[in-house]
């Protein structure tokens, strides 16, 4: 009677083993459980060690040894992908640092300033802005023209921010056409 309940704690542990063998091994290949395959793995392995020793009469010799030796096949597979996640991390974070000190010595302040003059404007790019200046004409007529045949507010509203750009845009031609000078600065 006392061998019986012998063996059924070794074929229970043997089984109980496997069990934790095969989820701790099927979940190994799954990186962000490995904290979940460690612990199975353990258990494996502890469950396998206790039902090889307790077996003297080599029955269920080869459950035992499926169960451990796929925990420790599942923890080697574990910390293979915990080096790999932490080298990547590690080579990953170097890479960025790295680039970011490229971009801090590559950049910095640079100005640019001439006048109209230095910028070569003649009579063609003058005709341009003459043309530019009819093409804003035509928009704002046609804007108005949109403004007397509609009447929901929404499309005023848009209506009017457009008529505020093309005036603005306006001013600008006209302060090119009449300023003598012209400044750009250009800040990285």
């Amino acid at each position: 009677m006392e061998s019986t309940k012998s063996q059924n704690k070794n074929q229970s542990s043997a089984i109980i083993s496997l069990v934790f063998g095969i989820i701790a091994f099927l979940f190994s290949f799954i990186p962000c459980l490995g904290l979940f395959t460690i612990i199975t793995g353990v258990l494996a392995v502890v469950f396998g060690s206790i039902a090889v020793s307790r077996n003297k009469h080599n029955e269920n010799k080869g459950i035992s040894i499926a169960g451990l030796t796929m925990g420790v096949v599942s923890l080697i597979i574990t910390i293979v992908w915990i080096l790999f996640v932490v080298g990547f991390n590690t080579t990953l974070k170097t890479g960025i640092e790295e680039m970011v000190d490229w971009v801090e010595t590559q950049s910095g302040t640079y100005e640019i300033s001439t006048t109209v003059n230095d910028l070569q404007i003649d009579e063609e790019d003058m005709k341009t802005l003459d043309d530019l200046e009819k093409v804003l004409d035509k928009l704002e007529n046609a804007s108005d023209e949109i403004d007397k045949e509609v009447s929901t507010d929404a499309i005023k509203e848009v209506n009017k921010e457009i008529k505020e750009s093309l005036k603005e845009a306006k001013e600008e031609i006209h302060k090119i056409k009449t300023d003598s000078s012209v400044n750009v600065i250009v800040i990285d």
